[in-house]
């Protein structure tokens, strides 16, 4: 999880964090423990039932007024700083300079050159892997839904430093690129099209992987969400929806083709 160039955490920037909690632990499972977190709010961390880190929850407050509900994603480098610096230098910006947190790493906030957000982390502890192969309640993959998929993979290939690989979109046509770090398979790159995208930002999305998509839709119904886009397959790759949370925050959930 923490090797340079692949997703290390993913959180849910919440309006409402008790409700996000309740909505979590009734679709996907997931236990939360609490820590100090910035200001005056706890955060919390979403854990399976043998305490394995899943991701975060972190409360919104008045400084954060316009931000949506939403995950939030953050990549392990191996340099914060010089990785800030190849962001700048390829036409992206550093929104909030890189700084140490005590036991979690050296972190900053970035947007790339197409003006998707998202965190870099150097972790405190880099061995924190727990799992050769992902299980059921955690994520599992992130990509970018990019309205210029082409300059994003001249950027995060410098960036970053990612080998990047075009291959054909399991929905909707066109190019998807897979990109690697470490010859394993790390994020992935879409391209949007107005005709099935029209309106969705320049950011990078998370999938967990379930059991059951299918059933896992109906928990979110019942849970107070919403199922954004229906179970469908996708190749040979398995099969996927996009739902809301509670709060309205999306975020893909998959069922990988073997279970794998």
């Amino acid at each position: 999880m923490a090797k340079h160039g692949h997703f290390h955490w993913n959180e849910l920037m919440s309006w409402d964090a008790e409700k996000a909690k309740q909505f979590y632990s009734a679709v996907l499972g997931w236990q939360f423990e609490s820590m100090p977190g910035p200001g005056d709010e706890p955060y919390y961390i979403a854990t399976d039932k043998k305490r394995n880190f899943i991701g975060g929850i972190l409360s919104l407050t008045e400084e954060h007024q316009g931000v949506p509900e939403s995950w939030f994603a953050y990549i392990a480098v191996d340099d914060v700083d010089a990785r800030c610096g190849r962001f700048e230098a390829g036409g992206g910006s550093v929104l909030r300079p890189p700084v140490d947190v005590q036991n979690i790493g050296r972190i900053a906030i970035v947007r790339d050159g197409n003006g998707a957000a998202l965190g870099l982390i150097t972790p405190a502890n880099p061995d924190t892997a727990k799992h050769r192969s992902v299980p059921s309640g955690f994520f599992s993959w992130n990509e970018l839904m990019s309205w210029d998929a082409e300059k994003a993979r001249k950027f995060y290939a410098d960036a970053i430093g990612w080998e990047l690989e075009a291959m054909p979109a399991g929905v909707g046509g066109g190019v998807y690129y897979v990109a690697r770090s470490a010859d394993a398979p790390a994020a992935g790159i879409f391209a949007c099209s107005k005709d099935e995208h029209e309106g969705v930002p320049e950011s990078w999305f998370a999938y967990v992987k379930v059991d059951d998509v299918d059933a896992s839709c109906g928990a979110v119904k019942e849970a107070g969400g919403a199922v954004l886009r229906s179970a469908e397959d996708i190749g040979e790759f398995g099969r996927f929806a996009v739902i809301g949370d509670a709060g309205g925050a999306a975020l893909g959930l998959l069922t990988p083709s073997g279970g794998s």
